[in-house]
């Protein structure tokens, strides 16, 4: 169940361009820079790569400015989503009055604040900043400027990891978030690493996106890389495969018994050193 209480308002103010109207692609796009952040932020509070809180959107207006109130809830059972949350907001804050931040933030958080503090030429909105039980945070000029100093320390922090320009066969997993039709690309938000990964669909593969939309996936092809990060950059799929949800896994427990009567194999354990 959420806290209602506990949770942020996202406000974005219209452009006058639009008829004082936000348009929806900006919208969605700050839907989903905040989504990424507060699932990052999360994990580097517990420090891990699962994210254990789903945000429910509680409230929504079409004023200007639009805005729309979500609240974290619990995935577990007994797990409380509300220290990682606060502590990402009390991070958040940090970033927008130009304070150290902890030392969990990543480079890759800091890419997040970047993200959600860049303004897109002819942006759809006026400005942006979200509100709750805290003081507002606007993510403006300074804003943005606070959290690429961050991104050039963490960098500084690294300064003896080299990493190259060039191309792999591979594979990449996470979730697959949004799908562009026209430009044939779709996005992966991988559980660890890179923010975002721009996949680049063949067409033999088409048809199998819907059904993988806001699912982890497994997609393959050949993958960049590009020279400031050791995370892949994009990706051509040739294959994407679903992966199935740890619930409809069978545990250990359950399979006691399965290879009952089957004779054990007899193996010669010096032949295979020997090989």
């Amino acid at each position: 169940m959420s806290n209602k209480n506990t949770g942020l308002t996202l406000y974005l103010d219209g452009n006058a361009n639009h008829n004082g109207n936000v348009t929806f692609d900006s919208f969605i796009d700050k839907a989903r820079e905040l989504q990424v952040l507060l699932e990052r932020l999360e994990r580097a509070y517990n420090k891990t790569t699962q994210t254990n809180t789903v945000f429910e959107i509680v409230d929504a207006k079409k004023v200007n400015p639009t805005s729309f109130s979500i609240a974290p809830t619990p995935k577990l059972q007994d797990y409380d989503p509300v220290p990682a949350f606060m502590w990402g907001i009390e991070q958040t804050q940090n970033i927008a009055n130009g304070k150290p931040t902890d030392a969990r933030i990543t480079k890759t958080i800091a890419k997040s604040f970047i993200a959600i503090a860049t303004k897109k030429e002819n942006a759809g909105y006026r400005k942006c900043w979200i509100n709750g039980s805290f003081d507002p945070i606007e993510f403006d000029d300074s804003f943005l400027e606070n959290a690429k100093k961050l991104a050039i320390e963490k960098d500084d922090a690294l300064t003896n990891k080299q990493w190259y320009k060039g191309t792999s066969t591979g594979s990449i997993t996470g979730e697959l978030r949004a799908v562009n039709d026209i430009k044939k690309d779709f996005i992966i938000v991988p559980h660890y690493g890179a923010q975002n990964v721009k996949c680049i669909f063949d067409e033999n593969i088409k048809n199998q996106i819907p059904d993988c939309l806001f699912k982890n996936v497994n997609v393959s092809g050949v993958i960049f890389y590009e020279k400031d990060s050791p995370f892949p950059k994009s990706v051509n799929a040739t294959d994407i495969k679903l992966i199935p949800d740890d619930k409809n896994k069978k545990h250990l427990i359950n399979m006691k018994g399965i290879f009952k009567g089957y004779e054990k194999p007899q193996i010669d354990w010096n032949e295979l050193l020997d090989e």
